[in-house]
């Protein structure tokens, strides 16, 4: 669904991956084609700029987190491909695509932590 950017005693602050200040590495499930899924703005897409037009994605693929960058675990879902466009003449494909989370609909979230991670102490 997103990112942690602060946490506090009682409280925290997450940033959306379709927030237009985020990017995610992500995986092609289908080929293993490796990209950056980055937020528009809008809840319910993503855009992929940047793939050469003779890129082998299609509509209803299904978009995992590749792992790359260590901060989200790799092969968890992230969107599918909704819209795949090329110009004649472009040398790059614009890419959408949709979360597979709801999220405006989330009441209840996993954060993922690292085992070197110490959250539980404050830095002094």
């Amino acid at each position: 669904m997103g990112q942690l950017l602060w946490v506090g005693e009682r409280s925290s602050a997450a940033i959306l991956i379709t927030d237009g200040a985020h990017a995610l590495p992500v995986q092609v499930n289908r080929s293993g084609l490796r990209a950056v899924a980055e937020g528009t703005g809008d809840i319910n897409q993503l855009v992929i700029k940047h793939l050469s037009s003779a890129t082998d994605i299609r509509v209803g693929d299904l978009l995992v987190s590749s792992g790359l960058g260590g901060r989200f675990p790799h092969g968890y879902p992230v969107a599918r491909v909704t819209n795949v466009t090329v110009s004649p003449g472009a040398a790059f494909a614009i890419v959408q695509a949709a979360p597979t989370s709801r999220l405006d609909r989330g009441r209840h979230v996993l954060v993922v932590v690292p085992q070197s991670a110490e959250l539980l102490e404050p830095e002094t």
